[in-house]
């Protein structure tokens, strides 16, 4: 489903497609292709979602998003429905990959993480960037994937950080998140503005021991699985075929590993510099 826009602008012509203007949105599609039962379907090229609270997003390919927002308050929820799921779904359905990943940069490479929800995605990639490391992305990484080079796009958005994550880091809040009380925004040092490519793919885990190992083989195939982002859009918005020639890209040209840590922030400077080894030579 990619577009010569996005083979050529794959940053551009994904802002184009997220831009975003108030007006009404229907209750339902008609016949719908997908529909999970709770507000969010698919049709075609035209997917429909509600948050919680009601707020509503109409996305049409090639059209932009069109939202209603009852009530002012509700701008939190908005935003992290606008840059989570709303943005996964767009790019799925324009050809794109999305994980659930934050991302950092140093010299032209891209090193991402992925966990499952408060796994320390965001937190590693604020320690990093405290290293001279700039920010990419947080929580949603959308990926371009070529036949020989995986392009990892930047969000242009802020991280976000629970309060205890803040302090170990003394890093600068901004405000917190009224949608998600005791997180707040956190304002990056440097940002990368265009699209890179990915080198490195982290799945972190929880555990005794500090560890980083190589992930090789045809053991890459389900942890990306496991990583994509509203990963059952996919099989709505793209066929079987191209969303298995995606992952064995992704595969082909990214080194994998698994990074095990303890959850005592103590330690989390020893996995830190371990990683960064690791990642620096490649062994």
């Amino acid at each position: 489903m990619t577009n010569s826009g996005f083979t050529t602008d794959p940053l551009g012509a994904l802002r184009r497609e997220m831009q975003v203007r108030s007006g009404s949105v229907p209750d339902c599609l008609d016949d719908p292709d997908f529909d999970d039962g709770d507000g969010f379907q698919i049709r075609g090229d035209v997917f429909r979602a509600e948050t919680m609270n009601g707020v509503k997003f109409l996305y049409r390919k090639g059209e932009g998003l069109t939202v209603h927002r009852p009530d002012p308050a509700l701008e939190d929820e908005y935003n992290m429905y606008l840059v989570g799921a709303v943005l996964g779904t767009v790019s799925w359905m324009n050809g794109l990959m999305p994980l659930h990943a934050s991302a950092v940069e140093k010299d032209g490479r891209v090193f991402a993480f992925t966990a499952d929800s408060g796994g320390g995605k965001s937190t590693l990639a604020a320690r990093l960037a405290s290293r001279g490391y700039r920010h990419v992305c947080d929580d949603t990484l959308v990926l371009q994937c070529q036949d020989n080079q995986i392009l990892a796009l930047p969000d242009g958005k802020p991280r976000k950080l629970w309060g205890d994550a803040i302090e170990v880091l003394g890093a600068r809040k901004k405000r917190e998140i009224a949608f998600v009380p005791g997180k707040y925004y956190v304002e990056p040092e440097a940002s990368i503005t265009e699209p890179l490519p990915l080198s490195d793919l982290v799945f972190l885990e929880f555990g005794d021991d500090v560890s980083v190992t190589p992930i090789s083989g045809a053991s890459k195939l389900p942890r990306i699985q496991s990583a994509l982002y509203f990963a059952f859009v996919q099989k709505a918005a793209n066929g079987a075929l191209a969303n298995a020639a995606m992952m064995t890209r992704l595969a082909q040209n990214v080194r994998f590993w698994k990074g095990i840590r303890p959850k005592d922030v103590t330690r989390a400077d020893s996995f830190s510099e371990m990683l960064e080894q690791r990642l620096t030579t490649g062994v």
